[in-house]
């Protein structure tokens, strides 16, 4: 499987690298989403009807609990519009 890999540059929020690493079912795919500025990233589900829902996340190699800033569910909206 291929993998697309796109710097996103998101309204009220940093710049991020956004790589598509797998597909969840028919309907959600799984993204790995990490800010340029620094070592934070997180693993999000992201669904056709633009459901998005964070699987994991870390802050540098320490894996964070409830670390979901505002921006990231934005995310789902430009999924949708591409």
């Amino acid at each position: 499987m291929s993998t697309t890999r796109e710097v996103v540059d998101l309204t009220g929020g940093p710049e991020v690298v956004v790589e598509h690493i797998n597909v969840v079912d028919e309907d959600t795919g799984r993204f790995e989403v990490a800010t340029v500025a620094d070592d934070r990233r997180w693993h999000v589900d992201i669904s056709r009807d633009g459901d998005c829902k964070v699987v994991r996340a870390w802050d540098g190699n320490i894996i964070v609990d409830g670390d979901e800033p505002d921006w990231l569910f934005e995310l789902a909206s430009l999924a949708l519009a591409s």
